[in-house]
């Protein structure tokens, strides 16, 4: 069965395969890997409340929604691989210890990922089901922090994975590790509907 994460990268490489072509993208753009040679106007935007709003749209134009972000991770984020960033800057100082751990989608029995974070320190260890065992360190002033393990900052567990459910989730613990969201919203053209300038969803 896949994963939530599985599910959308089926959907975003058959998005890309399908629709993002270089007649669709403006000459010189590149979007996941696919470089334009459509020599119009295409607007880019990342969101379709951001596309809506646009009041300098003519009749034929193109655009394309799409962002690549790096974002904070939640308690209900499933993901695989990781980014622990070089620096962290914290919005407010840490008053308390944060119990940290993660837990395997599949429920490998091999796997498990414990640590904490105080106002000194971060640091978790990883388990992998592969065997591997990944220890990430950061020391730090209750909001500023650096890391200290000297490892890399993409990070991959070889398996999906989850908060643990049963520790209580700090929003603290995303600004050490994020994921990357690719988001392909589709391609749109400026039509007159009834004297109206809206762009209208052309291809998924």
């Amino acid at each position: 069965m896949l994963t939530p994460l599985d599910e959308n990268l089926q959907k975003i490489k058959f998005q890309k395969d399908n629709y993002i072509v270089p007649d669709n993208i403006k000459s010189g753009i590149n979007i996941l890997g696919v470089i334009g040679d459509y020599r119009g106007e295409v607007k880019l935007f990342t969101t379709e409340t951001q596309m809506n709003a646009d009041t300098n749209k003519h009749e034929g134009d193109l655009a394309i929604v799409y962002s690549n972000t790096w974002d904070n991770i939640t308690d209900t984020t499933v993901f695989s691989s990781c980014i622990f960033p070089s620096r962290v800057s914290l919005p407010s100082t840490i008053t308390s210890t944060v119990s940290l751990g993660f837990s395997s989608i599949s429920q490998s029995p091999t796997f498990n990922a414990t640590g904490r974070l105080t106002r000194n320190s971060f640091g978790i260890t990883f388990n992998t089901g592969n065997g591997s065992l990944i220890n990430i360190e950061y020391s730090g002033m209750g909001r500023s922090y650096s890391r200290t393990d000297g490892g890399s900052e993409i990070v991959d567990f070889g398996e999906s994975i989850q908060w643990s459910s049963n520790l209580t989730w700090d929003s603290a613990i995303g600004y050490f590790m994020q994921v990357n969201n690719v988001y392909f919203g589709g391609l749109y053209e400026v039509k007159n509907n009834s004297g109206t300038l809206e762009y209208v969803h052309i291809a998924p």
